[in-house]
């Protein structure tokens, strides 16, 4: 299993006619294939679960960003009497 390919990324496979397969069938000659990796959609994510901040937060907050050149975020304060509805 292939893990982290780079996206459109086109990759060769061949399989030798030497290989059996499990009924011990063979190719005539080396089979070859070219397959493409998907694209990756771009998708952003927060970093932790978190749905409150500390009101101290002075740093932002982690954002996860895959295949977005930017994110513009906007934080809102929430008053502590309107906390419960959170």
């Amino acid at each position: 299993r292939l893990r982290h390919l780079e996206p459109k990324r086109d990759l060769i496979v061949t399989i030798g006619k030497e290989v059996k397969a499990l009924n011990n069938a063979t190719f005539s000659k080396d089979y070859e294939k070219t397959i493409t990796t998907r694209d990756i959609q771009p998708s952003v994510g927060f970093a932790s679960r978190g749905s409150l901040l500390p009101g101290k937060v002075i740093e932002g907050l982690p954002v996860m960003a895959l295949n977005v050149n930017n994110v513009d975020v906007n934080f809102f304060r929430v008053k502590p009497e309107s906390l419960p509805a959170f």
